[in-house]
Parts: structure tokens; C-alpha cells; sequence
């Protein structure tokens, strides 16, 4: 089976043919310049001021300049300047017919006179010339409208590249490419002969529909007809045309003065580009794609004709590994992993590129000076980028100068924000580097585009990626021009931060230097696969000896491999009468494969199988380490400064952190503190508390039932954690929404804010409060230290008592929970499915603590628990595998128990402390939890290598004995929050 890239070389891969429809291409490129950025001519907003009729008719009597009528028209907004800055959307009230006004006005004095809007139109200092700001007066309330003219043309880019990108890959490129210029040259006219606002907005729109799309349709089919090694050359030089058409748009529009006729000039050559029909060809890739032989080979053979090349016979083998798949779908963008991430980092680059280049661009129209000189030294330097592009992209690669691009624009557009206008020269020198860097990262985003979608589906990818461009194009003008008024430079900001993030996503892409253009999703997906195309099953049978040869199929090592060197061994495709017994095996030395459904982890990211399996459970046992220092930090830093600062500072360190972890290169994590509880409880009354603590943990839940529906749809263990960890900055929106704990402010001796605090919850439940309520008495109590301490916690007996139990109740809680959950990864079956059904388990117990604890109090509830999780745990290990669905059940049963105990404990330990220390205290107890959590993972996976059951056992005799232990505390039940250590140790005073 011979391919189109095979046929290519033979064809010649950039010969006459390819360049001459590569210079008919590169023409495309011109005019849209003129569509994209057109309005900083068409649209410019020139100085204006209200026009007074009486004022205009007397000018042209007397001679007057726009200056002296300006001055008996407009009132100055600041009197300080010489001359004075005057007003553009406000006018003198003055009746001039009942007003004698003579040709001499020096003497006359406005400064008292009132002011109203503009009624009578503008006028504007424009040197004869005219734009549709001026002609539509668009201009103070309505300068909105500008904005509109340039986000209607964007929403048509929008619409349009997913339309034609569509129908570029379901009826071919060249019929996209000539139907859109059609609807171009149409729309283009309509646009120069609009009559009134509303219609000019219609017929933008539908230009923008066709331009873009007719853009890509012609970037498309020309990579497609040159061989790998021109691709960057074509691709660069293609847009570089597009800077061609920056220069000579301020040359067009100096002469030209009209807004109008500059248009017609912009659109003529889409009605020129109609004749192509006669001089391009059809892309032989798509025709290959779409089942069509022998027109593909047609045109392939006249490309060759051209060239003066000869085909050999290989062509008669022409086919496409595609070619079943004929019809181009949006799913097929998103399906895959490898698809669906280059799909988003991609619609994000150009959403980017076109915020950061358009809003550069339009930049120029509202800092004064003369534009056309500005829009052509800001058009030169795009020059520079493309051959820095050339010069790089093969000789570093095309992910390096990409995300380097997005850097420097970003920097740039930083550093000018904060040079003074003083400085002129040197703020326009970095704002030129900042032009060429967001210049480089526009024409990369095109031209990595096409490589990284296979052909049957490229069009459409660019073209729907480039959907965020047309919204970038959208919010690009309103982000310019009404940020600006706030502070001229807070655009710079935005686009800075913007084009940082961009270039940090393109390094998670793959390169693609030298690497041919992709037929399949296949090819995406697993790029290193080899041209026999076996199976995963073949290529392991020719890798790894069996370790069990009994089984069909055999079940094979994961740690060995066959010591072959087929460099020095003839292998060829058909190897099934290879035999390989008798062959010497050594441990593996060239990493590992893995059949994981196209999806990664950690696991199958850095290895960590074989003799490295252990470090698996160092992944959990870590985040239990940061658990264990977190909450001593954390407890002792909410009892000491307050639960609401504790709580906000521990979201900011999740975020951060777990986007650091979400991206770091290797191994080595660091992971996220646990959010502080004991702040919820202490707001509401007792007889709210038993509600308020479950439900709380009932959402983590929640949690655990979105958990696998989440993972089954993002198959990136990376994208996962930053799915899991963006909330944690959403919550750092709560500074404004909860209040600090009234009883921790009481505690610290705060009682006014409390009274605050306490007065605000009161009046948003519709209460008030009493007139006897004294705050004197909500003071820190005078035997107990306002000041906590780890002392605290074992200086007592019952306080020590139980500090103790406490603790062994979280080690357990946390030792059987996380490892019955860990279980579901290692007993096989589908574990989404697994791990959905045990989390569902959960809910019962929620509401089967809500239910008991009033009516039976906290502790029977609590140590049942943990003796049916112990129970449950005993039983299952001894049902065999046969009996699947009755170990099934009485396993769920264990998963309920211990959730039980798990939330149990929680709620308990809030109730068993008073309140200076409640938090230390929770967090102290806690920390067996996180010793629990190390423990679990080295006891699930280790021990289960000796025996699968053998955790289990050792989960049930640790649930018992926690059981037990529980019987020894106190009831709680109706009992207030404790305040201080007397009311633990003489709870009957």
C-alpha cells in the first residue's frame, strides 16, 4: 500500500505546479489584512466636538477656523492647558438668533453659560476625509457602535470558519475555497453602498462569514500538495503575505479618503480570486479520504507532468488508511485524548493571538499621532517574524518558538504598560517586540494547527479551533476600548497575562518537526505505532515471555522482555510462525507500553510499575504527609488568627499547589493541605449541629460520585488535577460571603466584633436581638489561656482520655476507608462502574447518622459503626470470588460502616473540645488520620501481593478494636459546645 507523501516525493514535493499554486494562494493572504484590521482607517474616531448651526453658518460668513467656532461651541474641560482641552459631547445652551454675534469675538466671555448635550450632530477635524464614525456619528453615547462594527465582522468569522470549514472537508477545498469568495466579493459591496448603520452591521457580518474561511480553506490545500519538508516554508510565507497587506493598507488608505470606496478596493480581488476555478486543483489528500481514486491519482499525475517528473507504478497502490471514515465530525475533535487536548490548548492560543494582535493593532487609533505612519512602522516589523519563524521552527522545532512567541509578547506588553509616555521612543521600541512576538504566536497557531489533525478532519479542526479567534476578534475591541477609558494601559495587562498562559499550554503539545502530515486519529493517538500495524496483543508476544502458559491467551510478564536484538534479526511483518521458546529474558530496559484505553496517569506517564510499583503508594502517602503538617499548621493557625483566614489562605494554597502539581515535569509533588472544619460548627446553635456536620461531609459524597464521571471523560491524569483543583480558587471568593467565627472572637477576648458578627446573622434570619443581651459577659474565660495550646490537648485526664481515642478512631477511620476505596483498583472489573456503585453507598449513611444521633445519641451510633466495617471486612475476605455478588454486597456494607465512622468522628471530635482549643484539636486528632492515610496505600498494595484478602483482615481487627474504644466517651447529645477545659474535666458542675 503505497501513501500520498510516498507518491509526493515522486510527484515532486514543491515543484512547478506547487509553486505556482502556492503564488496564486499567497495573494488570498492581501486583501484580508485590509477586511481583519480595516477599521483603524474605516472606523477612525477623529477629534470632534457638537455642531451648533446658528455658530457653522456664521463661520463661513466671518471666515472663521474650526478653532474659533469650536471656542463659542464646546465649553473647555480643562482650563489649564494651552489651548484648553475642550468638551466633545457637550455644547453651550445659547440661542445665537436672540444673541448678537458680530465677526469679532475675542471679547466674549461663555464662562458662565449653561451647557446641554449635543443635539444638532458633531463636527470633526478629520482633513476632508471621511469614515463611518463620521458619517454615522458615532460617537460619545453611541461610541459603543464602533465596537459593534468590528465584533459583527468576528461574529461572521465565527459562524463562517465552522460552516465552511465543515463544508471544505465534506465537499472539498476547492469548492469551499471558490464558494466563499463568491459570498466575499458579494458581501464586500453591499457593505461599501450601506445605506444606514443597522444594514452596514448585516452585510459585515455575512463578509465576515465567507473571508476567513476561504482564508483557511486555501492554507489547507496548499500544505496539502507540498511534501513535509516545505510545509513550514509555504505555511510561513502564506501569512507572511498577510503582513504584505498591513503595509499597503495605510498606502490604500491615505489616498483613498472615502471609507466607502476604500472597501470597494479592499473586496475586488475576491472577484478576481473566482477565477482560480480554472487554475488550482482539488487537494489529492481529501479525494483520498473521501474514496476518490481516481481523481486523486489524476491530479497527482498532472502535478507530476508539471513538475516534468515521472510516476512509478506504486501509484496504482494509492490508498488512504482513512478512507472509511469519509465524513468529518465535531466528536472526532474531542473523542480522543491526544484530540481533545490539542483541540483545547489550540482554540486557546487563538483566542489569544487574536485578542493580543488585534487589540495591538486598534491601539494605534486611540494614542494620537499620525496613523498612517504608526500602522506602517507597526506593519514592518512583522516582517521580522516570519523569518524568525523560518530561521527556527527546523532547526529548534515548532514548540520552542511558539511558546517563546506568546513569552515575549507577554513581557512586552507588561514592560509598556509601565514606561512613561515621556519615555516615547523607547515604549514604542518594546511595544514593536511585543507586535512581533504576538505576530510570530498568530502565524505558529495556524501552522502547527494543520499538523496536528489528521486529513479527513483538518479543515474542520482549524476552522473550529479558530472559533476562540472570532471570539478573541469579538471581545478584543470592547476590552480596548472601554478598559482603556478607565486607564489607558490596563489592556496591556490583560493582554500580557493572556499570552503568558498560551505560551506555558504549547509546551504541553507534541513537536512535529519532520513528522508527516496525519492520515488517521491513529496516527494522533499513538504516534510511534509501526507500519505493520499489529495489534498491542502482537507486538507483546514478540516483547515479553509468558508467565503462565496454561492460559488462552497466555498471561505474560510485565517486567521482562525477550533479550532480541532485531536490528541483527530479520522481522518481518507476518510473525506468526515465529518461535521465541528458549529465548533469554532480562528485565525491561526501554520502558514499559501499557493498554490503558488511550487514556494516562502518573503511573503510565513516569513508570512506576515493577520494582518502581512502590512508589505508587509514596503518591498517596505524600499527600497524607502534606495532610499531617498541614493540619497541626493549619489548626493551630485557625485557633490563633481566626477559622475564616485559616480557611481562605488553605484555598490559595490548594489552588496553587495543585496547578503546580498538574504540571510538574517529574515525579516529585507537592500536594494540598485539608480544609479546616471546625469553622461551620461554630455558627450555628446545638441543635443544628448534627445537621450541619453531615451534610458537610455528605458532599464529599458528592464528591466521590462525580469523581469517576469526571475521570471517564478527562482521560489526562494532568487535566484531572486541574478540573479538581479550579474550584479551590473559586472559593477564594468567600472573603466576602462568610463571616469570621462570633465564638473564636469571644474566645480571643474580640467580643465587640462578635457582637458585630452575631447582630448581622440575626438581622439576614429576620431576628433580633434581645435588649438584656450584655457582651460583658462574652469574654475569654479567666481560668483558661485565650491562647491554644498542644499542652491542652493531654494536660487532663478526660481531655487526655480523649485526645487518645480520638486519634485511634481517625488512624482507623482513615487506614479502611482509603484502603477498601484503593481496593477498587487492583480487583479488576470496570473500575468507574466500581468505584460509582461503592461511592453510592455513602449516601445511606448520612442519613443514617442524621436519623440515629438525636435519637440515640452520638457514641452507640459511632461504635456500631466501626463493628459492622470490621464485621463486613472479616466476611468478604473469606466469601471466594465465585460467590461475586455476595461479596459485592456485604463489601458495600463495610463501605457503609466505615463512612459512618469516618463522618462520625469528625462531628464527635468538634463536640469534645472546648473552643479556644477546638480546632488545635480536631487538627491534632487528625493527624492519625493523615499517619492512617500514609499507612494504607503500603498495606493495601504490598500485603494484597501476598494474599489479595489479607488488608482486609487486618482492616476489620482495627475497626473492632476502634469499637471498643468509642464506648469509652462521653455522650454529647443536647450538650452545648464546651467553652473551656472545666467543662470537659467537671462536666456536671
Amino acid at each position: 500500500m503505497t501513501t500520498f507523501d510516498d507518491i509526493l516525493e515522486e510527484a515532486g514535493p514543491f515543484g512547478r505546479c506547487q509553486k505556482r499554486i502556492f503564488a496564486l494562494f499567497c495573494l488570498v493572504s492581501m486583501p484580508w489584512a485590509g477586511v481583519y484590521v480595516g477599521i483603524v482607517f474605516q472606523g477612525f474616531t477623529p477629534d470632534h466636538w457638537c455642531r451648533d448651526p446658528a455658530v457653522v453658518e456664521r463661520r463661513q460668513a466671518c471666515g472663521w477656523s474650526l478653532a474659533d467656532s469650536r471656542r463659542l461651541t464646546v465649553p473647555p474641560v480643562n482650563g489649564s492647558g494651552t489651548p484648553p482641552q475642550r468638551s466633545s459631547c457637550e455644547r453651550y445652551e445659547v440661542d445665537w438668533n436672540r444673541t448678537a454675534l458680530a465677526c469679532d469675538t475675542r471679547e466674549l466671555d461663555l464662562g458662565t453659560t449653561p451647557t446641554t448635550s449635543c443635539k444638532d450632530g458633531w463636527e470633526y477635524d478629520y482633513e476632508g476625509r471621511q469614515s463611518f464614525v463620521t458619517e454615522f456619528d458615532l460617537v460619545c453615547s453611541e461610541g459603543w457602535l464602533v465596537d459593534m462594527y468590528q465584533a459583527s465582522l468576528n461574529v461572521g468569522f465565527l459562524v463562517g470558519s465552522i460552516a465552511i470549514g465543515y463544508m471544505a472537508d465534506r465537499f472539498g477545498r476547492k469548492m469551499s475555497f471558490l464558494l466563499s469568495n463568491l459570498l466575499n466579493g458579494v458581501a464586500g459591496i453591499l457593505v461599501a453602498v450601506a445605506p444606514n448603520y443597522v444594514s452596514l452591521l448585516v452585510f459585515r457580518t455575512l463578509y465576515g462569514f465567507g473571508v476567513k474561511g476561504g482564508w483557511v480553506a486555501g492554507y489547507v490545500l496548499i500544505t496539502e500538495i507540498v511534501g513535509v519538508e516545505y510545509r513550514r516554508t509555504v505555511g510561513v510565507i502564506y501569512q507572511m503575505f498577510f503582513s504584505v497587506g498591513i503595509l499597503l493598507l495605510p498606502l490604500l488608505a491615505y489616498f483613498i479618503t472615502d471609507w466607502r470606496w476604500l472597501q470597494v478596493v479592499i473586496t475586488a480581488p475576491y472577484l478576481l480570486f473566482l477565477s482560480y476555478y480554472w487554475f488550482i486543483p482539488e487537494s489529492p489528500r481529501w479525494l483520498l479520504s473521501q474514496n476518490k481514486k481516481a481523481k486523486a491519482v489524476k491530479i497527482t499525475e498532472d502535478m507530476a507532468k508539471e513538475n516534468k517528473m515521472t510516476l512509478s507504478k506504486n501509484i496504482e497502490t494509492l490508498a488512504d488508511d482513512n478512507a472509511d471514515f469519509t465524513t468529518a465530525s465535531f466528536m472526532d475533535l474531542i473523542r480522543t485524548p491526544k484530540m481533545r487536548k490539542h483541540t483545547l490548548i489550540l482554540s486557546y492560543n487563538w483566542f489569544t493571538s487574536a485578542v493580543v494582535y488585534q487589540g495591538l493593532i486598534m491601539r494605534l487609533g486611540i494614542l494620537g499621532g499620525n496613523v498612517y505612519i504608526d500602522f506602517l512602522i507597526a506593519g514592518l516589523v512583522e516582517f521580522p517574524a516570519a523569518f524568525l519563524i523560518l530561521f527556527t521552527i527546523e532547526r529548534v522545532g515548532r514548540r520552542l518558538p511558539f511558546a517563546t512567541a506568546n513569552f515575549v509578547a507577554g513581557v512586552s506588553c507588561f514592560v509598556t504598560a509601565f514606561i512613561p509616555d515621556s519615555m516615547f521612543w523607547f515604549k514604542t521600541v518594546v511595544a514593536c517586540v511585543g507586535r512581533l512576538g504576538i505576530t510570530m504566536a498568530f502565524e505558529m497557531v495556524v501552522f502547527v494547527n494543520t499538523e496536528l489533525y489528521p486529513t479527513f478532519v483538518r479543515n474542520l479542526g482549524v476552522s473550529v479551533c479558530s472559533t476562540l479567534c472570532d471570539v478573541g476578534g469579538i471581545v478584543a475591541p470592547f476590552l480596548l476600548y472601554r478598559l482603556a477609558v478607565i486607564w489607558l494601559e490596563l489592556p496591556l495587562i490583560i493582554f500580557g497575562s493572556l499570552a503568558f498562559l498560551a505560551g506555558g499550554l504549547v509546551l504541553l503539545l507534541p513537536e512535529t518537526r519532520g513528522v508527516q502530515l496525519p492520515d488517521t486519529i491513529d496516527d494522533i493517538e499513538f504516534p510511534d505505532r509501526q507500519a505493520c500495524g499489529w495489534s498491542l496483543a502482537d507486538s507483546r508476544r514478540l516483547t515479553v515471555p509468558p508467565v503462565n502458559g496454561s492460559g488462552t491467551p497466555p498471561q505474560r510478564s510485565s517486567c521482562e522482555r525477550y533479550e532480541v536484538d532485531w536490528n541483527t534479526t530479520g522481522l518481518t511483518c507476518d510473525t506468526q510462525e515465529l518461535d521465541l521458546r528458549g529465548v533469554p529474558v532480562s528485565s525491561c530496559k526501554d520502558a514499559w507500553e501499557y493498554q490503558y484505553e488511550g487514556r494516562t496517569s502518573f503511573v503510565t506517564e513516569f513508570h512506576l510499575v515493577c520494582e518502581d510499583g512502590w512508589l505508587v503508594d509514596m503518591y498517596q502517602a505524600t499527600l497524607n504527609v502534606g495532610f499531617l503538617a498541614g493540619s497541626f499548621t493549619f489548626g493551630f493557625f485557625a485557633d490563633r488568627f481566626g477559622r475564616k483566614i485559616s480557611f481562605l489562605a488553605s484555598n490559595l494554597l490548594n489552588a496553587i499547589a495543585g496547578i503546580v502539581l498538574a504540571v510538574t515535569p517529574n515525579y516529585v509533588s507537592i500536594l494540598v493541605v485539608r480544609t479546616i472544619f471546625g469553622f461551620v460548627t461554630e455558627i450555628v446553635g446545638v441543635e443544628h449541629r448534627r445537621t450541619v456536620g453531615i451534610l458537610y461531609q455528605m458532599f464529599f459524597s458528592v464528591g466521590v460520585l462525580v469523581l469517576p464521571l469526571l475521570a471517564y471523560f478527562i482521560t489526562d491524569w494532568r487535566w484531572l488535577q486541574v478540573t479538581i483543583s479550579a474550584p479551590y480558587v473559586l472559593f477564594l471568593c468567600y472573603y466576602w460571603l462568610i463571616p469570621e467565627s462570633p465564638r473564636w472572637l469571644i474566645s480571643q477576648n474580640k467580643s465587640s466584633k462578635a457582637l458585630e458578627i452575631t447582630e448581622a446573622i440575626a438581622k439576614e434570619n429576620g431576628r433580633k436581638l434581645t435588649k438584656s443581651f450584655e457582651f460583658q459577659t462574652l469574654t475569654c474565660d479567666e481560668s483558661d489561656s485565650c491562647s491554644a495550646s498542644l499542652l491542652d490537648l493531654f494536660k487532663t485526664p478526660n481531655m487526655r482520655k480523649h485526645t487518645f481515642i480520638l486519634m485511634f478512631n481517625w488512624f482507623t477511620s482513615a487506614v479502611v476507608y482509603q484502603g477498601l476505596i484503593m481496593r477498587v483498583g487492583i480487583t479488576g472489573g470496570n473500575v468507574y462502574i466500581d468505584f460509582l456503585i461503592a461511592g453510592l453507598v455513602e449516601f445511606p449513611a448520612a442519613f443514617l447518622i442524621l436519623f440515629t444521633i438525636e435519637r440515640v445519641g452520638r457514641r452507640v451510633p459511632f461504635a456500631a459503626a466501626n463493628i459492622v466495617a470490621g464485621a463486613s471486612c472479616f466476611v468478604t475476605a473469606l466469601i471466594p470470588d465465585s460467590m461475586f455478588w455476595s461479596k459485592t454486597v456485604v463489601a458495600c456494607v463495610g463501605r457503609l460502616g466505615i463512612t459512618m465512622a469516618f463522618e462520625m468522628v469528625v462531628f464527635v471530635n468538634t463536640e469534645l473540645y472546648p473552643t479556644f482549643v477546638r480546632n488545635l484539636g480536631v487538627s491534632v486528632c487528625s493527624t492519625l488520620c493523615d499517619v492512617g492515610g500514609i499507612v494504607a496505600p503500603f498495606l493495601l498494595y504490598r500485603l494484597a501481593g501476598i494474599w489479595l484478602e489479607l488488608p482486609l483482615i487486618i482492616f476489620g481487627t482495627v475497626a473492632f478494636i476502634a469499637g471498643g474504644l468509642v464506648l469509652l466517651l462521653p455522650e454529647t447529645r443536647g450538650v452545648p459546645l464546651p467553652e473551656t477545659i472545666d467543662d470537659i474535666e467537671f462536666p456536671n458542675r
